[in-house]
């Protein structure tokens, strides 16, 4: 069997972490270091410092748990406020998280075609009429428009 061009493990991992660096998304690191712990792979840096954060606000509580008084009665450190030292800020962070794939992987999708050589609006017309996708061809445009590069709309003067 001939190997694959590139490591799929590592792919995922340099992508959600890429996803991770641009949206702060918490479910995209925690994917992340669980892959790099089943793998056995170095975790990056900005992931690791996600990890880090959270455990340190168990951490913290756990710190006053283990310092109150012996008749102060048992700490609640209940699942509302794991959840929200978890998400950091983000409102439901792991639909978020497929949301915004599902999205990517609809451009992918639309960019495939047209490097393909097809149009943009027919690439996206017949990524549209595809079943998995379940998007309307506006949507598809709007998110087209939101994931592809910026043309370059310098003109070169002779």
């Amino acid at each position: 069997m001939v190997p694959l061009p590139y490591n799929l493990v590592d792919s995922e991992i340099d992508s959600v972490t890429e996803y991770f660096d641009r949206t702060k998304n918490p479910a995209a690191a925690w994917h992340v270091f669980s892959m790099c712990q089943k793998y056995r792979k170095p975790v990056p840096k900005s992931i690791m410092a996600e990890i880090v954060r959270f455990a340190d606000g168990i951490a913290t509580e756990t710190e006053k748990a283990i310092a109150a008084p012996t008749d102060a009665g048992v700490c609640h450190f209940r699942g509302a406020e794991i959840y929200d030292l978890w998400r950091n800020g983000t409102d439901n962070p792991i639909g978020t998280l497929q949301a915004q794939w599902h999205d990517w992987k609809i451009f992918a999708k639309v960019q495939h075609l047209v490097d393909g050589g097809m149009s943009e609006r027919h690439a996206r017309t017949t990524v549209a009429a595809q079943k998995d996708v379940m998007r309307g061809v506006d949507m598809i445009k709007i998110i087209w428009n939101r994931y592809k590069a910026p043309t370059d709309k310098r003109q070169t003067i002779r």
